[in-house]
């Protein structure tokens, strides 16, 4: 209910321009020259909260005797006088408004009068809601330009949880080769630490290249004498070279050009 309420408070506040009611005699206004210049200056904002001001531009008229009230603003539940107008003069004095703005300086009776009407139009307690509706309230909170509380007071969050129970973060946490680091109020040295990092990836790679090449040294000198035993075994065969170059005698051709370079060294009767 109260970030509902908030919602529709500030709706209120930025896009409301409150009902006015003309009086039987305009009031002539006495003002100094800063509240004559802030009436002529923020006549827009003075509309919307329902004062409607002459300013007499004939130059007959002394600086500050310049405006008249022609009327006042009106609701069933408030009633407005010419204290609620000086109030506003002062807010628009420090807080002036432009037409780009959505933000409309109002006076306490005009917030009032809001807050009454967002309270009425909210989601009220023990109403059933759809999850659309839901996902429609959390969204709002995000559009919320101060979503803390609603207009009474109400907070519109729960704490739930403190920061101070959270572990500080400290410089370096999570970085590999620092997890023994202390932690203390000294800058780590990151060029240093960079610096061991590289060495230690060069070293790395070094071992892998070394373990690679005792592999491929290995493989060679096990295929070296697999091959050395193949040999030795054609030179026990006393088939002729011809034998296995014969279709249909079940050889293969890496047999048999093993035994052609045989015969470089050995000969067959």
């Amino acid at each position: 209910h109260a970030s509902d309420e908030k919602f529709n408070f500030e709706r209120l506040q930025a896009t409301t321009t409150v009902r006015n009611q003309r009086l039987v005699r305009a009031k002539a206004l006495d003002l100094t020259a800063v509240e004559e210049e802030t009436i002529i200056e923020n006549e827009d904002a003075l509309v919307k909260n329902g004062f409607l001001v002459e300013v007499d531009q004939s130059g007959n008229s002394p600086v500050g005797q310049r405006c008249r009230l022609l009327s006042l603003p009106i609701s069933r539940e408030v009633t407005f006088s010419i204290n609620d107008l000086e109030e506003l003069i002062a807010l628009l004095a420090e807080y002036p408004h432009s037409s780009a703005s959505a933000h409309v300086p109002r006076p306490s009776k005009v917030r009032r009068m809001f807050a009454m009407r967002a309270c009425r139009s909210s989601v009220m307690i023990g109403r059933t809601l759809q999850k659309r509706q839901m996902e429609t309230l959390v969204r709002h909170m995000g559009e919320i330009d101060q979503p803390w509380n609603c207009p009474h007071g109400r907070p519109t969050m729960r704490h739930i949880m403190g920061l101070r129970a959270w572990q500080e973060w400290k410089e370096g946490d999570g970085v590999q080769g620092l997890e023994e680091s202390d932690g203390g109020e000294e800058s780590i040295d990151w060029c240093r630490w960079l610096e061991s990092r590289t060495a230690q990836d060069t070293e790395t790679e070094d071992v892998n290249e070394n373990v690679d090449e005792e592999s491929e040294m290995a493989e060679r000198a096990s295929a070296q004498e697999e091959e050395d035993d193949g040999v030795d075994d054609m030179e026990d065969d006393d088939r002729p070279v011809d034998y296995f170059c014969e279709e249909g005698n079940g050889h293969r051709p890496q047999e048999a050009a093993a035994r052609l370079s045989l015969g470089e060294r050995f000969s067959y009767s």
